[in-house]
């Protein structure tokens, strides 16, 4: 996917973008059909731990970048811009308004509505990762915390009985 094949699908259906922040979720989100994948400045939370995204450097952006690209053959891989890494948020913001109006460029929603020629979601809020977080535009359509939950305490049931490793699992 380029910004010209993008720029073609305006009108004609919605396109389609999550983020990633490593290559194993970009390679599998990639290989789905996604149209775009967004390296969010919201790894900062999601990745690193921190509580906003302030804390995020232009480093743990190209880093993360790269992994996806790595990742990504075909969805076109879009990339935020930390805090600090541009002028003022105001200048930002008009210009990235400026830019769009005049071009006509597709617009990407979190929550926005159903204007938007698209809309974004992070992965690990689609996966349903965090039990405690639902803002109101977020739709979980996996609740992913839970299975992987259950699978921790079923390795650690079978680990701690005795049943893993057993011989088909243990090399001779």
């Amino acid at each position: 996917m380029n910004i010209g094949e993008l720029k073609h699908l305006k009108g004609v259906r919605k396109v389609t973008m999550l983020t990633a922040y490593d290559h194993q979720i970009a390679k599998i989100i990639d290989r789905a059909g996604l149209d775009m994948i967004l390296v969010g400045d919201s790894l900062g939370m999601v990745i690193r731990g921190y509580s906003d995204t302030k804390h995020v450097t232009m480093e743990d952006m190209v880093r993360h970048t790269q992994a996806v690209a790595r990742g990504a053959e075909s969805a076109l891989v879009v990339v935020d811009m930390p805090i600090g890494s541009y002028g003022s948020p105001e200048d930002a913001l008009k210009n990235a308004r400026r830019i769009t109006e005049s071009v006509g460029a597709l617009t990407i929603g979190i929550g926005a509505g159903l204007y938007c020629d698209g809309q974004v979601l992070v992965i690990n809020d689609l996966l349903g990762m965090d039990r405690g977080y639902s803002p109101k535009h977020l739709k979980v359509y996996v609740n992913l915390n839970s299975i992987v939950t259950d699978a921790v305490q079923r390795y650690m049931k079978d680990v701690r009985s005795g049943r893993f490793p057993d011989d088909k699992h243990s090399f001779h």
